[in-house]
Order: C-alpha cells, then structure tokens, then sequence
C-alpha cells in the first residue's frame, strides 16, 4: 500500500549583487499555517495561501516588508 503525503510549499528568496538577503517567505497550502520546524527559522515570513502558490495578496506585504529593510 502507498500514500501520497507529501505537501509541496513555495519559498520566496531574494538578494542582491552586494550579497545581502532578504528573509525569505514560505507560502503553505491551506488557510492556516501548520507547525513544521519553523521555530528555528525564526527570520522567515511565513503566510497560507489556498493553493499554496504566490499570489498579489501575499506577494505586495513581502514587497512592503524588503522595502523596509
């Protein structure tokens, strides 16, 4: 017997030429975000989408947060 469990996410990175980074985005599918090891990754901006794939309504806040930075 086989199961298919796996979950496919969608992670965000950015930088530049003077090698800065900014924290990278993990979008998980679904309406809430689950528990996945993410304390130890504390810099990460973490969001649920529906499908789990980038869309405007979680892409234009991680654009507002690296204008922050």
């Amino acid at each position: 017997m086989v199961t298919n469990n796996k979950t496919q996410i969608t992670v965000m990175a950015g930088f530049n030429a003077y090698g800065e980074y900014t924290p990278p985005m993990t979008l998980f599918p679904g309406e809430r975000i689950r528990d996945v090891g993410l304390a130890g990754f504390p810099e990460a901006i973490n969001a649920a989408t529906p499908n789990g794939w980038m869309d405007s309504m979680s892409f234009v806040p991680y654009l507002k947060h690296c204008i922050t930075l």
